[in-house]
């Protein structure tokens, strides 16, 4: 009986402590609301500010991981309409995605290997200059491609999302339609190495837009030996 009656007693002390911490932390959070210093959550499940730590922990996915996983998007829809495949590939040492050649043998699909490899950049820091795109990559990414060019057999194209400014114009969804803007181009990086230390300024033709009619020709030039 006594364990029962301290273990009420303690279970109403932590209760009545518990209800303090949260009218003050209410009390808080009505000063911020009304100085203007934070904004309203629109969901009522938590009732917390959108600039609180538990929204930050909702809100775990950074920006930059949204923009790889819509590069990732990209490919994949453009690649399936091809009648391609493309793996993902786990462990980043230069390459984000392999894209897979596929024909048919005695009326059966057949994986063909790898046909060339992707790596895939998103950002929304591009501009358009006449017919290219003109976008600044870091020197030792640019570096690497221009190694792995030389020294490998599979090509590696660059492939570069150009998103809008506004994150809230990048997917437009509807019942009818989904659109993911803008769009990406694809470039073969070779020659020389950059001898910058941060960045170097590429220019990509605006008609490399990475399309299934692209896919197909790379895959073709790869085959016959003029993409290499």
């Amino acid at each position: 009986m006594v364990r029962s009656s301290l273990g009420v007693v303690g279970f109403r002390v932590v209760g009545i402590r518990r209800l303090f911490k949260m009218m003050y932390q209410l009390e808080q959070i009505a000063r911020s609301v009304a100085y203007g210093e934070i904004k309203w959550f629109r969901t009522i499940d938590s009732l917390v500010p959108d600039n609180s730590t538990e929204r930050r922990r909702k809100m775990a996915v950074s920006v930059q991981n949204i923009e790889e996983s819509l590069s990732v998007s990209y490919v994949s829809a453009v690649v399936a309409k091809a009648g391609a495949s493309f793996d993902i590939v786990s462990r980043d040492y230069g390459v984000d995605v392999c894209v897979r050649r596929i024909d048919k043998f005695n009326g059966i699909l057949m994986d063909m290997g790898v046909s060339f490899d992707l790596q895939l950049k998103s950002t929304t820091n591009w501009e358009i200059d006449g017919s290219y795109i003109v976008y600044d990559m870091e020197a030792d990414a640019y570096n690497k491609l221009i190694y792995r060019h030389n020294a490998s057999a599979t090509p590696c194209l660059l492939l570069v999302l150009c998103l809008p400014k506004d994150s809230n114009e990048w997917i437009c969804l509807s019942e009818d339609e989904l659109k993911l803007r803008k769009c990406g181009y694809y470039f073969y990086v070779h020659g020389e190495m950059t001898p910058n230390k941060r960045s170097t300024r590429i220019r990509i033709p605006r008609d490399n837009v990475l399309t299934p009619e692209a896919i197909k020709k790379l895959i073709d030039e790869v085959g016959s030996g003029v993409l290499r």
